[in-house]
């Protein structure tokens, strides 16, 4: 695996590495996760990118937020980015509430 954290073995429909951690995505790796979530979301990478969404925050998202702060306007596409965010969030639970308390403490 690359210093990107990426490599050809991908996981999923995320085409993500496992081994990698979503909170340290830069927004080129979010852009790739949107991707990998169908070709039709790829074209919301570069508004994601535009808005500095990076991992940490792709791990915060609501459908809010992708409705009224990323203009996404298709309700199902807005549900398969917020399941998708879930399964990521469960795969590592461990890590983002370790990051989350972080957060926490900084605010």
């Amino acid at each position: 695996m690359g210093s990107s954290g990426i490599n050809a073995e991908y996981m999923g429909s995320s085409g993500i590495n496992a081994e990698y951690m979503e909170a340290e995505w830069k927004n080129a790796h979010v852009a790739r996760w949107l991707g990998g979530l169908g070709a039709q979301y790829a074209p919301h990478a570069k508004t994601f990118g535009d808005w500095g969404v990076d991992g940490m925050m792709l791990l915060t998202l609501t459908d809010a937020d992708l409705k009224d702060n990323l203009g996404l306007e298709n309700n199902l596409q807005r549900r398969k980015i917020c399941m998708s965010i879930s399964r990521l969030k469960r795969m590592h639970k461990t890590l983002f509430m370790r990051i989350f308390q972080q957060f926490l403490r900084y605010e």
